[in-house]
């Protein structure tokens, strides 16, 4: 039985052989009443013959089957792939793909079938290296899964947070959810004209001077904003003078000091290389958990989720040997690696439909970057 696509095409279908040639009838599928063939794809269509019947054959193989299926005396095998069990595959391997995607995946794989079944009716799986390599791309493909597998469990134990550990999150890490509003207005070291005569840092600076004192009397900085740029001559709209400041916006370093102001006060002159700036704490304040539960959320999500890669990497039951692998410590076995184009998350099925440039795109890479370790004689003692 070959086994490149999911353990070979035909080994899906031989799960259910077709009535007749000494075989025992097919569920679903009776042997004095086969469905014709049809050729324009495989899901429920409707027109002047209206439904396809689920029983349909859409791809029947003479001289294949599996002989550990076939009836004692039977001298031929005929092997059939029905609407309804490409149907059931699509829902394994494209549950979410597009009609057209899945469409192009029924093709390819019945193109892959077909091919499967001329390379049995040839005995090409006699060989010893063929046997062999169906085995063991059998291994990897139940390795592959069961992995995919553990990976989705852990990923949604991670994701089932509790509401009070939410809570704690958010209570423990105050400090990465404080908001401070600041206002600013920017004199900027521009050549735009004052007076007619370009304009120099004495005359800049004085400005800047002027703009803090107005601010320290309570004037508003959308207004002192506005002033700057039609004294200079700038045109167009003058920036916002409000900033929210999180963990995730920052002030510019030289703008920062005025983070450390009281409540209500003003900053001096602050010079940098391309501006004049007058800063002034507006408020401070907490952002509240509802409004920061998404981030909350993502956080402890994956906290959790490292927790549990730690825990299945460093619990002892499994010892890699580092010395051959050359590698300092033990590798994190979660992401699993997506191996030989195996089918994973988005593998071979993905690649299938992709393939040979009938649609467009490129199936998603599973390479994990490698690293570079001094190079030393491996070790083949096994790990203790």
């Amino acid at each position: 039985m070959l086994a490149t696509i999911f353990c070979a095409a035909a080994v899906y279908s031989q799960s259910k052989p077709a009535a007749g040639e000494g075989q025992t009838s097919a569920p679903n599928l009776p042997s004095n009443d086969v469905p014709p063939l049809y050729g324009k794809g495989l899901r429920m269509r409707t027109g002047a013959t209206g439904s396809v019947p689920p029983t349909t054959a859409v791809l029947a193989m003479n001289g294949v089957c599996d002989t550990s299926q076939k009836a004692k005396g039977a001298t031929g095998c005929r092997i059939l792939i029905t609407k309804a069990e490409m149907e059931d595959l699509l829902r394994v391997v494209q549950p979410n793909a597009s009609p057209t995607e899945q469409h192009q995946f029924e093709i390819n794989y019945l193109k892959l079938a077909a091919a499967a079944g001329e390379a049995q009716r040839r005995h090409l799986e006699a060989d010893p290296q063929v046997a062999e390599q169906i085995r063991t791309q059998e291994k990897l493909v139940r390795m592959q899964v069961l992995a995919n597998l553990l990976y989705r469990n852990v990923e949604k134990q991670a994701n089932d947070v509790p509401a009070a550990e939410l809570e704690k999150y958010y209570q423990d890490h105050r400090d990465d959810y404080k908001q401070e509003e600041v206002l600013r207005v920017y004199i900027p070291k521009t050549p735009s004209a004052v007076n007619g005569q370009a304009a120099d840092l004495a005359i800049l600076k004085a400005m800047a001077e002027d703009v803090r004192k107005r601010a320290l009397a309570g004037e508003d900085f959308d207004s002192l904003q506005k002033d700057v740029f039609v004294n200079l001559g700038i045109k167009g709209t003058p920036p916002a003078t409000k900033v929210t400041v999180t963990k995730l916006t920052k002030l510019p370093a030289a703008e920062r000091p005025a983070l450390a102001l009281d409540t209500g006060s003003v900053s001096d002159v602050v010079e940098t290389a391309v501006t004049f700036v007058v800063l002034k704490m507006e408020s401070r304040g907490v952002i509240p958990l509802e409004s920061a539960k998404a981030d909350v959320v993502n956080a402890v999500q994956h906290e959790r989720m490292q927790a549990q890669i730690r825990e299945i990497t460093e619990n002892g039951k499994t010892q890699f040997n580092l010395s051959y692998l050359e590698l300092p410590a033990a590798p994190d076995v979660l992401p699993p690696p997506q191996v030989m184009s195996l089918p994973g998350e988005q593998g071979t099925a993905a690649a299938l439909v992709m393939s040979r440039g009938y649609l467009k795109g490129t199936p998603p890479s599973h390479k994990r970057e490698a690293v570079a370790y001094p190079s030393k004689k491996r070790s083949t003692t096994p790990p203790n």
